[in-house]
């Protein structure tokens, strides 16, 4: 997750430190920099798996950081287009899949305890071609 997201939007969530030998590109790249994952600031949001009926599936998780934890300059590698900061109530005026949706509006309810951590976590996927959910 934090190297795709240095690719895609050049922010990376990075302290200080040594990758070692990575083989990769990107990796090669922030290990110039004395860089390595800062995972301790990533927060999980949920879980989401899509429907067998889908062409492209994806079992991702979801997090988020605040952008004054990462470092770098909006852009990345041209992958996605129309990079912005939006709030999130502002996000899910665009056109989105609905797990990404979800995940918002996730979000959202946190913002309103002030992103306190929750005791239970979502779940989003598909059962018998309906959406389902649940929290553990």
């Amino acid at each position: 997750a934090v190297r795709e997201a240095y690719e895609e939007t050049g922010f990376l969530l990075g302290a200080s430190g040594d990758l070692g030998e990575t083989g990769n590109e990107s990796w090669d790249e922030i290990r110039s920099m004395n860089l390595a994952p800062n995972l301790e600031k990533m927060h999980y949001v949920g879980h989401a798996i899509t429907p067998a009926s889908k062409a492209v599936r994806f079992n991702a998780r979801f997090f988020y950081t605040w952008v004054h934890e990462m470092s770098g300059t909006l852009g990345g590698s041209g992958e996605l287009s129309d990079l912005a900061f939006l709030s999130l109530r502002d996000a899910l005026s665009l056109p989105m899949v609905d797990v990404t949706e979800f995940m918002l509006e996730e979000m959202i309810l946190r913002e309103q305890t002030d992103f306190a951590t929750p005791t239970t976590y979502p779940f989003f996927g598909y059962r018998k071609g309906r959406q389902y959910q649940r929290y553990t």
